[in-house]
Protein backbone atom coordinates (compact mmCIF):
# COMPACT_ATOMS: atom_id res chain seq x y z
CA UNK A 1 0.00 0.00 0.00
CA UNK A 2 1.44 3.32 -0.71
CA UNK A 3 0.99 6.26 1.51
CA UNK A 4 1.06 9.86 0.90
CA UNK A 5 4.34 11.20 2.61
CA UNK A 6 3.06 13.55 5.51
CA UNK A 7 5.41 16.54 7.19
CA UNK A 8 6.04 16.88 10.89
CA UNK A 9 4.42 20.24 9.82
CA UNK A 10 1.36 19.40 8.50
CA UNK A 11 1.00 16.84 11.38
CA UNK A 12 1.77 19.59 13.88
CA UNK A 13 -1.16 22.01 11.95
CA UNK A 14 -3.61 18.99 12.14
CA UNK A 15 -3.39 18.49 16.02
CA UNK A 16 -4.21 22.29 16.14
CA UNK A 17 -6.96 21.92 13.60
CA UNK A 18 -8.13 19.52 16.23
CA UNK A 19 -8.25 21.80 19.03
CA UNK A 20 -5.00 20.58 20.38
CA UNK A 21 -2.67 23.14 21.64
CA UNK A 22 1.00 22.99 20.93
CA UNK A 23 3.49 23.96 24.37
CA UNK A 24 6.85 24.54 24.56
CA UNK A 25 8.06 21.53 27.19
CA UNK A 26 6.80 17.74 28.11
CA UNK A 27 6.36 19.82 31.56
CA UNK A 28 3.68 21.32 30.12
CA UNK A 29 1.55 18.64 28.87
CA UNK A 30 -2.23 18.28 30.38
CA UNK A 31 -5.38 17.60 28.89
CA UNK A 32 -5.38 18.59 24.92
CA UNK A 33 -1.82 19.26 24.62
CA UNK A 34 1.44 18.81 22.34
CA UNK A 35 4.76 19.59 22.04
CA UNK A 36 7.83 18.35 19.92
CA UNK A 37 10.63 16.54 21.34
CA UNK A 38 13.53 18.53 22.43
CA UNK A 39 16.12 16.26 20.92
CA UNK A 40 14.45 13.96 18.91
CA UNK A 41 12.59 16.58 16.10
CA UNK A 42 10.40 13.94 14.23
CA UNK A 43 8.99 13.02 17.49
CA UNK A 44 5.69 14.34 19.45
CA UNK A 45 4.46 14.24 22.96
CA UNK A 46 1.12 13.76 24.39
CA UNK A 47 -0.62 13.58 27.83
CA UNK A 48 -1.56 10.01 27.99
CA UNK A 49 -5.14 11.00 28.41
CA UNK A 50 -5.32 11.76 24.78
CA UNK A 51 -4.57 8.06 24.00
CA UNK A 52 -8.25 6.82 23.31
CA UNK A 53 -8.57 9.90 21.16
CA UNK A 54 -5.29 9.67 19.15
CA UNK A 55 -5.80 5.81 18.38
CA UNK A 56 -9.12 7.20 16.27
CA UNK A 57 -7.76 9.87 14.85
CA UNK A 58 -7.73 9.69 11.17
CA UNK A 59 -3.59 10.23 10.61
CA UNK A 60 -3.27 7.13 12.92
CA UNK A 61 -5.43 5.12 10.89
CA UNK A 62 -4.20 5.84 8.00
CA UNK A 63 -0.56 4.96 8.98
CA UNK A 64 0.63 7.97 8.99
CA UNK A 65 1.34 8.57 12.65
CA UNK A 66 2.76 5.68 14.95
CA UNK A 67 1.72 5.59 19.10
CA UNK A 68 4.07 4.60 21.40
CA UNK A 69 3.19 4.88 24.82
CA UNK A 70 6.20 5.27 27.91
CA UNK A 71 4.90 3.14 31.15
CA UNK A 72 6.78 5.07 32.92
CA UNK A 73 5.37 8.43 32.29
CA UNK A 74 2.15 7.38 30.68
CA UNK A 75 2.98 10.33 27.72
CA UNK A 76 2.18 8.93 24.13
CA UNK A 77 4.56 9.36 22.03
CA UNK A 78 4.01 9.88 18.26
CA UNK A 79 6.46 8.88 15.74
CA UNK A 80 6.17 9.96 12.25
Amino acid sequence: MRMAPCSMKAVMAEMEANNIRRVTSADELTGWTFTQDAHCHDLLLFPGELLSTLEQHRLVEQCHLVLQVDLFTKQVLKVI
